[in-house]
């Protein structure tokens, strides 16, 4: 809890503005940005439709809490990671997951311990770029791009999306657990 409140002291004392959210309600399709994203027992991946690109990682092995949950939601966070990246900034990100706990978990900002980095890292992401995010639950059957790279079946990924491009990404450092030296 202390951690978490000196953050949010850091962020009121670095940020420009009176206000952390712009409490704006946006629509599914005023999204500027789509990012489609998975994790399963072997690795991490995500999709971005608009650029028929995709972006795959192995499961770490140095998680915090290795279980679905947290690969799902690392992956995520990943994404908006990458997204946060993008020059000019996408004011409306919308992020698909296919766990509905990883989405509660990005609706509610409330997380089990462990989980709390990942979203600590994630809104100030958001704050520093003037991002809103959206993070919704999406069927299985409706992600096969994002499932496909997160098994690393890269073959069936350019099957399903032809000229897709896919990289590789390492997943946020910071948000593992590892041991700070």
């Amino acid at each position: 809890m202390i951690c978490d409140l000196g953050w949010f002291a850091d962020c009121v004392q670095l940020n420009h503005g009176l206000h952390f959210f712009e409490d704006v309600e946006w629509d599914y399709e005023d999204a500027n940005f789509i990012i489609f994203c998975d994790a399963s027992g072997v690795g991490l991946g995500f999709y971005v439709p608009s650029k028929l690109l995709g972006f795959a990682s192995s499961i770490p092995p140095n998680a915090l809490i290795p279980n679905i949950l947290f690969y799902e939601s690392l992956t995520v966070a990943s994404a908006v990671a990458w997204a946060t990246e993008l020059h000019p900034p996408q004011r409306r990100l919308l992020v698909y997951t296919d766990l509905l706990d990883s989405d509660e978990m990005f609706h509610s900002l409330r997380a089990g311990e462990g989980y709390n980095e990942l979203l600590l890292f994630v809104t100030e992401r958001l704050i520093d770029q003037h991002i809103s995010l959206r993070v919704c639950h999406v069927a299985g059957v409706n992600n096969p791009v994002a499932d496909a790279i997160s098994r690393g079946l890269f073959q069936l990924a350019s099957q399903l999306v032809p000229g897709i491009r896919i990289g590789f990404f390492e997943p946020l450092q910071n948000t593992l657990g590892a041991v700070k030296k």
